[in-house]
């Protein structure tokens, strides 16, 4: 479900668009890391260096793009909790200028999940008067909006840089 999109106008070409927004992919494949010895393994720090300069999967096209990142919360209870973040978007040149639509979207259960949360969460505040349970909505809000924030001004930072003076 598309729950933001926003727009980005830059300066630059669709060529150079493109390129930038190519630098944020990871083409790294997957390592298979066992702790603690992978501590002592030069190559697991730069796979840990180029995922955080790097850190979308997904594919770039000619008009076209699309990202996605997992992100984890760590270890709750007796499995791994986590949430995959995707955004889609087209480019397109104008005048010399390139316009950037970028679409945030979440999975369909991470919606009903967290509808799910809100709205149990409001009931049992509206039923117990307990400002406790204002809360859990309050953070998982937060939390959404924290992460889109985070992803969107990294792509913007990338795609505002001059790929030129690297």
């Amino acid at each position: 479900m598309k729950y933001l999109t926003t727009t980005l106008n830059l300066r630059y070409d669709k060529k150079v668009t493109k390129k930038s927004l190519e630098t944020l992919l990871n083409k790294l494949e997957k390592g298979f890391f066992v702790f603690p010895f992978c501590l002592f393994s030069k190559t697991y720090y730069s796979y840990l260096k180029e995922r955080r300069n790097r850190p979308y999967d997904g594919f770039v096209k000619e008009n076209e793009f699309q990202f996605g990142k997992t992100i984890f919360y760590g270890n709750v209870s007796s499995g791994q909790t986590s949430r995959r973040l995707i955004m889609k978007g087209q480019f397109s040149e104008r005048m010399g200028a390139c316009q950037v639509e970028i679409g945030f979207h979440l999975s369909n259960f991470d919606v009903i999940f967290q509808t799910i949360l809100i709205f149990g969460s409001l009931t049992a505040f509206i039923i117990y008067k307990n400002y406790l349970f204002v809360a859990i909505p309050t953070v998982v809000i937060l939390d959404i909006v924290s992460f889109t924030l985070r992803n969107f001004l990294k792509i913007r930072n990338r795609l505002n840089k001059d790929i030129n003076n690297k």
